[in-house]
């Protein structure tokens, strides 16, 4: 079993939310491959569980171009995916985990809040991603995501390398 994640979005530019597994193919090495689950859209809503985690980077960098806003979905998520549940961190000189993964929006506000007391530091952006994926080890079944909310820049000597490794990429 394969987890196969697309997106179609036609010409017009507007993406596609009524497809059906029977409208796609999946080929491997030129070979069709049956569709075991189909998940996503409004025909086929999402039945696996799925923890968003969102990290944010509470630098002086990002603070001082004023974009820290832990507020920055307009829609709740909760709202778009029943099946999901979020953890929110945030990071400067160190990551601190705000909330575990929970589907209560008086504890993400409060966690969103809580990002906002993270004091101004440096930016060890590459620990904090590898910290976070490790303290967020998820449970068996469960598809994670990682969002990070950041300006990229890493002050941290041996980071420089990844930098411009992931600017290549």
């Amino acid at each position: 079993l394969a987890l196969v994640r697309f997106q179609v979005k036609p010409k017009s530019g507007e993406l596609i939310r009524y497809l059906r597994p029977e409208d796609i193919e999946i080929l491997e090495d030129g070979v069709p491959q049956q569709v075991a689950v189909f998940e996503g859209g409004r025909l086929y809503p999402r039945k696996s569980a799925v923890e968003i985690t969102l990290l944010f980077d509470c630098s002086g960098s990002v603070r001082e171009a004023g974009s820290l806003n832990p507020y920055v979905f307009k829609k709740n998520l909760l709202d778009e995916y029943e099946n999901a549940s979020i953890a929110i961190y945030a990071f400067s000189n160190k990551l601190v985990r705000t909330t575990a993964p929970t589907r209560d929006p008086q504890t993400l506000q409060h966690a969103m809040d809580l990002v906002l007391a993270v004091p101004t530091g440096d930016t060890p952006l590459f620990e904090a991603i590898g910290d976070t994926m490790r303290q967020s080890a998820a449970r068996a079944g469960v598809v994670r995501t990682l969002i990070v909310l950041s300006d990229g820049l890493s002050n941290r000597l041996g980071d420089f390398p990844k930098v411009e490794q992931t600017r290549s990429e």
